[in-house]
């Protein structure tokens, strides 16, 4: 049951940054923002399934369409550290950190919050 729920609860954080993502992905960059969420694969086939049920996206061919955005206000937190990149792995020392409904998602280097947040 608890599983199920953080399952849950990781497959909503990784729609929010699908969303925020640029309008048309790969299948691999879509996944490489759900992996920075989860490496969980139910959590992947739960995303992308909740995705296309709620008209979030829309799978076509090797592609993923952004269809629409989903309201909610979101920030960036960017503070000194040392860690690896979520998203790409790469050692970083300046981490961002997507911040949406109190919950924080990272942290990223520079070149992936670009790609993450568009």
């Amino acid at each position: 049951m608890i599983k199920e729920k953080v399952i849950q609860e990781k497959v909503e954080q990784a729609l929010q940054l699908l969303s925020l993502a640029k309008d048309e992905l790969s299948v691999r960059e879509a996944m490489d923002i759900i992996r920075s969420v989860s490496k969980l694969n139910e959590v992947a086939s739960q995303t992308l399934a909740l995705g296309e049920n709620r008209g979030i996206i829309k799978r076509e061919n090797n592609r993923i369409f952004i269809l629409s955005r989903e309201p909610f206000s979101f920030n960036i937190v960017k503070r000194e550290c040392s860690a690896n990149c979520k998203r790409c792995g790469k050692r970083i020392k300046i981490c961002h950190f997507v911040v949406i409904e109190g919950q924080e998602s990272g942290p990223y280097g520079s070149d992936c919050i670009k790609f993450i947040s568009k």
